[in-house]
C-alpha cells in the first residue's frame, strides 16, 4: 500500500507486549497424535476408540503432572479461585500419585484444569503472572529490538467491588453520624435554574442497547430556596458540615446538619444529588483514599478495618511460596468479611468473571524493551490501510448519525439553536420513535455496506484458503466511507517470527488481532500507571495522549474526557489535561476541571452539532460517548460528539457466512480465516469420542487448521484448541453442547506454536502488541510539527 493511499496514523510512543504466563509448548504434551493416526490408518471403530480412550489419559496426566509440579500454575488456580482451588489442590496431588480408575469427578476436574491451561498458555491476559506485560518503547530512530532482563513484580490491589462494598459498610447499620462520609454532588443528568429543577435519571445499574431504556425518568420540580441553595453546594468536595458553615455564612442563616441531611435525602429522592460515599473514577489504588476518608471522618473503626485489609495485601504482595500465598490470601478474605460482614467472592460460575475481592498484576521478566525500526514503520504506515478497513463502517454510522440528528435537531429547536442537554435528552426521548426509525434506516444501510466490504475484499466465489488482496480491492473497501473523519483505533497486533533477529531484519509475519475503536486504551486500562511509569512518570502518558487526540480536533474544539459507571473487576485513568466530564461515576479531578454532563449545552452550528459550556462558542469532543460503557453504542444520541465507535474486533465481519479465508496484503495478515458451523455439528451429547469424531468430520470437511481457536455464544472468549488432542477438543464438544442452537466459530491460530517470536525462561510464548493509534483530519500537521524523532526522544 502506497503512502499516497494511506492516510497519517499517530502511534503513541508506547506499546504493551501483553504475553501468555506459560509456554505454548505445554499444551503440545496434550496431543500425541495417536487418534488421528488410527483414524487416518485404520477404518476399525475399536482400533480408534482405544487410541482415543489411551490419548486421553495420557493428556490428563500431562495436565495433572503440570499442576502438581508447577508452583506458577498453582498459584494461578489459587489466586484467580481460591476456594476452587482449595478442592483442587488435595485431589491433583493424590490424582498424580494413584493408579486408580477415573470416575466423574475426576473428569470433571480434569476438564477444568485443562481449560485453565489452555487459557494460561494461549491467551494474553494481563492477569498477574498469568498474563504479564512489558511495556515497551517505540523509537523511530533505533533499527532492531533490544530487550532487557527483570524479576517479575507482582502488584496487589483490591477489586473496585470489593472497594465499593468496604467503603458502604463504613455507612450502613443505621449510624447517625454515617453522613460524615458523605461528600455529596450534583447528578449528572441534573439541571438547576434558580429554584427550577430538572432531572433526567439515568440508570447505571444495568446494561441497556437503547438510549431509551438507560433514562429511567424525566422531571421537574420547583424547589425551596434552602434546597436549592444546599444543591449548588453540592460539589462532591464539601461534607455536610462544610454545607452548613457556608450556608450560613453566605446566607446569615444557620442550618443544622440534621437538616441539611434531611434536605439531601430529600434531592436524593428527585434523583438530583448522589450522597455518597463513593470512589472516584479510576483510580487505581483505592485503600489509601479510604484510610484518609476513615481518618477526615474520625471513624477509628473504620481504619483498623482499612489498615487490616491493607496490610493483608501487602502481605500477599510479598509472599511467594504456595503456604505462604495460600495463607495471606486467606488473611485478605477473613479481613474483608469482618469489615463487611459479605463473602468475599462473587460470579460463581462465570468463566471470566471478577470473583476475588483482589486484583494482581504483573510486570514480566523481559525488562526493558525498546521497538525500533521495522516494527515502528509497520505499526504507524504499514498497517495504515488496516485500521481504515476496519473503521469504514463505524466512520460511515457516525456521519450518517450526525447527519440525521442535525436535521432533527434543526426542525425540533431550529436552526441554529443552543439548548440544555435536558431539553436535547427530553426531545430524544419524546421523539424516540422518529429517531428509531432514523437508525433502522442507518442500520439497512451497514448492513449494505458491509456487504459491499465483504463482497469486495473476498468474492463468494473465491475458494480458497488464502485470499491476497489487490492494491485495487483495498482502495474500493477503503473509499466506502471518508477517511478523513478523526478516529481512534487500539489493535492487537501478533507478530509470526523466528525471533527477534528476525523481527530486526524484517522477516515476519504481521497478523492483525483484535481491533477496538472507543476511548484509546493506554491510558484508560488496568496497566494505565505502569506505561506511565514507563514514560517517566509525572502525568507524561497523559499529556502525550491529549496532544495526539488534539491532532484531531477542529480549530475550534476543545477535548473532554467522560466518566463512566465502573463496571470492571480494575480500571486505572491516567489524568488528561483537559476537561472531565462527570457522566457517570465520580470525577476524582478538582472543581475547577470537571463538569457535570447536564451543565452542558447542545447547539447547532456550521460545523454540525456541539457540545459547549454555557456561554463558549468552543466545541467539546469527547474521548467517549456517556452510557457507552453501559452498552447504549449504535443508537446513542451523545455519540455525534465524539468519535467512530466499534467494539468488535473484525474488520471483515463473518456473518451469514460459512467461512472467510485468510486476507493478506503484503506481509500483513490483516484478519485470519475463519468458519461458522452449528453448535449441534460439534458434539453428540455426552458421547464424548463420537463428538471428537465430529470435529474431525468439521475439520476435514472445512480445511481447519491443526490449531485454532474456538468462540462460543455463551463465552465472552475464545478456547484454544489442538485439534489432534482428544482432551483438548473434549472441551470443544462441552461447550458447544451448552451453545444450545447457536453458532460456534472456528479461526485459525496465527502465530502457530512454532512461528512465536518471543521466548521466555521456560519456552517461547504467544504475545501480542497492544497499541493505540490516532488518525483522520489534522494528524498529518500535528506530526510534523512534532517531529518523527521527537517520538523517541520522549
Amino acid at each position: 500500500m502506497t503512502d499516497s493511499m494511506s492516510p497519517p496514523w499517530r502511534s503513541l510512543p508506547v506499546v504493551v507486549v501483553r504475553t501468555a504466563g506459560f509456554p505454548a509448548s505445554w499444551l503440545g504434551e496434550l496431543s500425541r497424535g495417536l487418534t488421528t493416526a488410527a483414524l487416518r490408518d485404520s477404518g476399525d471403530d475399536t482400533v480408534v476408540r482405544a487410541a482415543y480412550e489411551d490419548e486421553v489419559a495420557l493428556g490428563s496426566g500431562a495436565v495433572i503432572r503440570r499442576f502438581r509440579a508447577e508452583p506458577g500454575l498453582r498459584d494461578a488456580v489459587q489466586f484467580a479461585n481460591p476456594g476452587l482451588w482449595r478442592i483442587l489442590a488435595p485431589w491433583v496431588d493424590r490424582r498424580a500419585s494413584t493408579t486408580e480408575r477415573w470416575n466423574t469427578t475426576d473428569r470433571q476436574r480434569t476438564d477444568t484444569l485443562t481449560r485453565m491451561l489452555q487459557r494460561y498458555c494461549a491467551k494474553n491476559e494481563t492477569t498477574s503472572h498469568v498474563g504479564p506485560i512489558t511495556t515497551a518503547l517505540l523509537r523511530s530512530d533505533r533499527v532492531g529490538l533490544t530487550i532487557g532482563s527483570a524479576r517479575p513484580r507482582r502488584h496487589v490491589r483490591l477489586s473496585h467491588w470489593a472497594a465499593e462494598r468496604l467503603q458502604a459498610s463504613f455507612v450502613s447499620g443505621g449510624d447517625t453520624a454515617a453522613h460524615r462520609w458523605w461528600r455529596p454532588r450534583t447528578a449528572a443528568g441534573c439541571h438547576l435554574s434558580g429554584t427550577e429543577l430538572h432531572v433526567v435519571r439515568y440508570d447505571f445499574g444495568a446494561r441497556h442497547a437503547r438510549f431509551a431504556d438507560a433514562v429511567t425518568a424525566v422531571a421537574r420540580h420547583r424547589l425551596s430556596e434552602v434546597e436549592a441553595r444546599v444543591l449548588r453546594s453540592c460539589d462532591g468536595t464539601r461534607s455536610v458540615a462544610d454545607i452548613c458553615r457556608e450556608h450560613e455564612s453566605a446566607y446569615g442563616t444557620p442550618l443544622s446538619e440534621a437538616d441539611a441531611v434531611g434536605v439531601l435525602r430529600a434531592l436524593e429522592s428527585l434523583g438530583a444529588v448522589v450522597t455518597g460515599p463513593e470512589l472516584p473514577y479510576g483510580v487505581h489504588d483505592s485503600l489509601p483514599l479510604l484510610r484518609e476518608r476513615a481518618a477526615a471522618v474520625g471513624d477509628r473503626e473504620a481504619e483498623r478495618h482499612v489498615e487490616a485489609v491493607e496490610s493483608s495485601l501487602a502481605a500477599l504482595a510479598v509472599a511467594t511460596d504456595e503456604e505462604g500465598r495460600a495463607a495471606a490470601a486467606a488473611a485478605v478474605e477473613t479481613a474483608f468479611t469482618a469489615a463487611t460482614g459479605a463473602a468475599p467472592y462473587r460470579a460463581a460460575g462465570v468463566t471470566y468473571g471478577d470473583r476475588t475481592v483482589f486484583n494482581e498484576d504483573c510486570d514480566s521478566e523481559y525488562g526493558a524493551m525498546v521497538l525500533g525500526r521495522p516494527v515502528g514503520e509497520l505499526v504507524e504506515r504499514e498497517l495504515a490501510f488496516v485500521y481504515d478497513l476496519f473503521l469504514v463502517l463505524p466512520r460511515a454510522r457516525l456521519q450518517a448519525v450526525r447527519g440525521m440528528m442535525r436535521e432533527w435537531f434543526r426542525r425540533v429547536f431550529g436552526a441554529g439553536a443552543s439548548v440544555t442537554v435536558a431539553e436535547f435528552v427530553a426531545a430524544c426521548l419524546r421523539d424516540d420513535p422518529e429517531l428509531s426509525a432514523g437508525y433502522d434506516a442507518i442500520d439497512s444501510s451497514i448492513a449494505e455496506m458491509t456487504g459491499k466490504l465483504r463482497e469486495i475484499l473476498v468474492p463468494v466465489d473465491c475458494g480458497c484458503s488464502v485470499h491476497r488482496c489487490t492494491d485495487e480491492q483495498i482502495a474500493a473497501a477503503r473509499a466506502l466511507s471518508d477517511s478523513s473523519v478523526p478516529a481512534v483505533c487500539n489493535p492487537d497486533l501478533m507478530l509470526a517470527a523466528e525471533g527477534p533477529e528476525a523481527l530486526a531484519r524484517g522477516e515476519f509475519l504481521a497478523v492483525v488481532g483484535d481491533l477496538h475503536a472507543a476511548e484509546e486504551g493506554l491510558s484508560h486500562s488496568l496497566f494505565a500507571p505502569w506505561v506511565d511509569a514507563a514514560m517517566g512518570g509525572d502525568g507524561r502518558l497523559g499529556e502525550c495522549v491529549a496532544e495526539a487526540y488534539r491532532s484531531l480536533l477542529a480549530p475550534d474544539e476543545d477535548l473532554a474526557d467522560v466518566t463512566h459507571r465502573h463496571r470492571s473487576k480494575h480500571y486505572a485513568r491516567v489524568d488528561l489535561p483537559c476537561l472531565d466530564i462527570e457522566a457517570g461515576d465520580r470525577s476524582p479531578l478538582p472543581a475547577h476541571r470537571r463538569v457535570r454532563l447536564h451543565e452542558l449545552m447542545v447547539g447547532d452550528t456550521p460545523r454540525g452539532l456541539r457540545l459547549h459550556r454555557p456561554g463558549s462558542d468552543r466545541g467539546l469532543r469527547l474521548t467517549s460517548p456517556p452510557l457507552y460503557w453501559q452498552g447504549v453504542r449504535t443508537r446513542n444520541p451523545f455519540a455525534v460528539f465524539s468519535f467512530p465507535q466499534r467494539v468488535d474486533g473484525l474488520p471483515v465481519p463473518l456473518g451469514g457466512r460459512r467461512s472467510l479465508p485468510r486476507l493478506v496484503y503484503g506481509r500483513v495478515v490483516l484478519q485470519r480465516a475463519m468458519w461458522g458451523v452449528p453448535a449441534a455439528s460439534c458434539h453428540k451429547g455426552k458421547d464424548w469420542y463420537e463428538g471428537f469424531r465430529a470435529v474431525q468430520r468439521l475439520r476435514a470437511a472445512h480445511g481447519m487448521p491443526r490449531h485454532v481457536f474456538v468462540k462460543f455464544p455463551q463465552e465472552v472468549k475464545p478456547l484454544y484448541c489442538d485439534l489432534d488432542s482428544p482432551l483438548l477438543v473434549r472441551q470443544v464438544s462441552h461447550m458447544a453442547r451448552a451453545a444450545d442452537d447457536g453458532r460456534v466459530v472456528f479461526s485459525e491460530m496465527l502465530p502457530e506454536p512454532g512461528s512465536l517470536w518471543l521466548t521466555g525462561s521456560r519456552g517461547r510464548v504467544t504475545s501480542e502488541l497492544r497499541y493505540a493509534v490516532f488518525g483522520g483530519e489534522g494528524a498529518a500537521g500535528t506530526r510534523a510539527r512534532a517531529g518523527d524523532t521527537a517520538w523517541g526522544e520522549r
